[in-house]
C-alpha cells in the first residue's frame, strides 16, 4: 500500500467512531477473503478498508447530486410549503427558512425551483425570465411577486358592473411591460350591454388596440369570445389579474367546467365584486393551457419603475417626441411641448395622457 493511500485513509479512519472503525474492519476482512476464494492474490486488509471507504463516499455524492437534480415547477404554494411539478410527478415540499420569511417576494406560482436536501426541501429558486410583481400593499418598500415566468397576462375588465377602471387598468399593463409578459385585455360582461353600449364600452378600449394590445370582448354566460381567448391561451402559461367581481372564475368555469370555481354576486348597491378567489392557483386546462388565477385586486401599484420607464410606456408620445423644443422634455409642463400639442388637437388620447401625469405624480410621490 502506498504512502499517499496510507495517508488518505488514516484521514479517513480519524472521522469515524471507534465502533464504526471495527465494523469497517470486518466488513474489509470479509470481502478480501471472498476474493480470496476466487484468488490467490488479494489487497490486504487496510486496501480493502480504503475500496470501501471510497465506496461509499462516491455512492453518497451520487445520491446527494440526484437529490439536487429535482427541479421544477411551482404549481402551489402555501405559507411553508410549495407543490412542485417535476418530469410529470408532483411533489410538495416545506421552503427553506430564507424563503418561508420572504415567500411573498421569493417564490411566487410559475417559479423554476430547485429542491434539495434529504428530506427534500425547496431551496432555490431559479432566475425568471418574466415576472408579474407590485408594491406590497401592508409594506410598499417590499416588492410581491404574483407570478413568474408568464407567457401572457390576461387583464380582466368589466364592460358592466363593476364599472371599468381606466387608471387600474394602465397601471396593470404597465406592471406587464415591465415584468416582460404579453398583455392582453379580456373584456367580460358584453351580454349585458345594449348594442349602443357594447359600441360605446368596448371603444373605450381602441386606444389600447391601437398600441398593438389585443383586446377580447367575452361573455362567461353565452360562451362568446371564449373559443377566440382559449386560442390565445393555447401553449401558454398565463395569468389573469383584475379587479374583484370582473369575472375572472367565471372565465375560468367557462373555458374549463369541471373546475366548478365559487363564483361570487356583486354588493347591492356599491357595484364592487366580491372576492371569490382566496389564494392563488395554477391550473392545467385543454389546449396546454396554465392559466393562474389571482385574488382580485382594489389597487395595482408598480414596483420600482423610472419616469424614463414610464414614459417609454407611452409609445404613442415618440412621433412626436422629436417636436419638442428639449430634448430632455418630460412632457408635462415644458414650454413648445409637441406632445401636449398632440393632446390638444386629439392626436393623443386625452385621457392616457390624463393618465401619464397621474403616473408621474404616483411615481414622484413614492
Amino acid at each position: 500500500m502506498r504512502f499517499q493511500e496510507k495517508s488518505r485513509l488514516a484521514v479517513q479512519l480519524a472521522t469515524l467512531a471507534g465502533s464504526e472503525r471495527q465494523q469497517l474492519k470486518k466488513r474489509a476482512e470479509l470481502a478480501r477473503d471472498v476474493i480470496l476464494r476466487d484468488t490467490r492474490r488479494a489487497p490486504s486488509v487496510d486496501e480493502m478498508m480504503l475500496q470501501l471507504l471510497d465506496s461509499a463516499r462516491v455512492a453518497a455524492e451520487d445520491a446527494a447530486e440526484t437529490v439536487a437534480r429535482y427541479t421544477g415547477q411551482v404549481i402551489g404554494l402555501s405559507r411553508r410549503h410549495a407543490t412542485v411539478q417535476c418530469d410529470g410527478e408532483e411533489l410538495t415540499a416545506p421552503l427553506s427558512s430564507a424563503l418561508a420569511q420572504q415567500a411573498k417576494s421569493a417564490i411566487a406560482l410559475g417559479d423554476l425551483v430547485r429542491l434539495d436536501g434529504d428530506p427534500l426541501q425547496v431551496k432555490t429558486v431559479l432566475p425568471r425570465r418574466t415576472r408579474l410583481s407590485r408594491p406590497d400593499p401592508g409594506s410598499p418598500h417590499i416588492e410581491r411577486v404574483l407570478a413568474a415566468n408568464i407567457d401572457i397576462v390576461g387583464l380582466v375588465t368589466s364592460l358592466a358592473r363593476p364599472a371599468m377602471r381606466p387608471h387600474l387598468l394602465e397601471r396593470a399593463l404597465l406592471a406587464i411591460e415591465h415584468g416582460g409578459a404579453t398583455p392582453l385585455i379580456v373584456a367580460t360582461k358584453v351580454d349585458l350591454l345594449t348594442p349602443e353600449e357594447r359600441v360605446r364600452e368596448i371603444g373605450r378600449l381602441d386606444a389600447y388596440q391601437a398600441q398593438g394590445i389585443r383586446v377580447i370582448p367575452c361573455s362567461s354566460s353565452t360562451g362568446e369570445g371564449l373559443p377566440a381567448l382559449r386560442a390565445a391561451l393555447a401553449g401558454c402559461i398565463c395569468v389573469l389579474v383584475g379587479h374583484s367581481g370582473v369575472g375572472k372564475s367565471s372565465l375560468l368555469n367557462g373555458l374549463d367546467a369541471t373546475l366548478a370555481l365559487r363564483t361570487g354576486e356583486l354588493h347591492h348597491g356599491s357595484g364592487q365584486g366580491r372576492h371569490t378567489t382566496t389564494g392563488s392557483c395554477l391550473y392545467r386546462l385543454d389546449g396546454d393551457i396554465r392559466l393562474i388565477d389571482t385574488p382580485g385586486v382594489r389597487a395595482f401599484g408598480v414596483w420600482k419603475m423610472t419616469a424614463e420607464e414610464i414614459r417609454a410606456y407611452f409609445s404613442e408620445f415618440v412621433e412626436w417626441a422629436d417636436g419638442c423644443a428639449f430634448g430632455n422634455c418630460r412632457h408635462t409642463h415644458e414650454p413648445r411641448c409637441a406632445v401636449k400639442g398632440a393632446v390638444e388637437t386629439g392626436d393623443i388620447s386625452p385621457a392616457r395622457y390624463a393618465h401619464y401625469l397621474r403616473l408621474l405624480r404616483e411615481d414622484e410621490d413614492e
